[in-house]
């Protein structure tokens, strides 16, 4: 019974990790052959950011399923913090460092 549920957890995280590899690797076969056009480029360079914004706003705008965007709700606050100073600094450390700390004491304060 032991070696069945070993051989069938195994099965599954090989699984997954086929699931997990194959989508990240075909873009980069099928696009290696072909030379993108300037526009798909310029495209394909927004996305990161994208994804970025709709993974961060959920969190800073909304409590459960509420949106909050009133002078109480810290992230917010801490969003604006972080913007300024990874709009002057262009440092992501600098960017997280400033985000951690004022969501601190921003929690302690208010």
């Amino acid at each position: 019974m032991s070696q069945m549920n070993n051989n069938y957890i195994l099965l599954i995280i090989l699984g997954m990790a086929i699931v997990t590899y194959v989508p990240r690797v075909l873009p980069l076969v099928i696009f290696s052959k072909n030379d993108m056009s300037d526009n798909v480029k310029t495209f394909l360079k927004y996305i990161p950011i994208t994804i970025f914004s709709a993974l961060i706003t959920k969190d800073i705008f909304f409590s459960g399923n509420n949106l909050d965007i009133s002078i109480n709700n810290i992230k917010i606050l801490a969003a604006i913090f972080v913007s300024v100073i990874a709009y002057k600094y262009k440092s992501i450390g600098l960017s997280i460092l400033t985000g951690v700390i004022s969501i601190y004491l921003l929690g302690v304060i208010l």
